[in-house]
């Protein structure tokens, strides 16, 4: 059985393959030519470099992490931005002729993931 050459091209077509299969991608954060083609030539040159032996299994690794209910983040972001709309207009309605002032306080676990910027109105 003879094995072709193992390329940077091959591994980053394969591992961009598997990413587009089961990954959201709709925001275009990740690209071919960026993030895969740079992760396979790394990978190329640590396999060269005697720092990485191929073996072991090609199944599937099992997630470690939970993987129900998780949804893309456009849907969290219109979420909420959707329950702050409703939340200013409330306070806007109790405080009528009042000038208000908005503070805002949201916990997201780490800092920037996640956190939606919301457009004024």
């Amino acid at each position: 059985m003879t094995r072709d050459a193992l390329t940077a091209q091959a591994v980053a077509g394969r591992g961009w393959q598997l990413f587009d299969a089961g990954a959201w991608n709709g925001d275009a954060k990740y690209s071919f030519d960026k993030q895969a083609m740079e992760k396979a030539r790394l990978l190329i040159r640590r396999i060269n470099g005697g720092r990485v032996e191929l073996g072991g299994s090609t199944a599937a690794a099992t997630p470690t992490y939970v993987t129900h209910g998780v949804k893309p983040i456009a849907d969290k972001r219109a979420k909420l931005r959707a329950r702050f709309c409703e939340q200013i207009s409330t306070a806007h309605r109790r405080h009528r002729g009042i000038r208000t002032v908005i503070a805002l306080h949201l916990t997201v676990g780490a800092p920037r993931i996640g956190v939606p910027r919301l457009k004024r109105a």
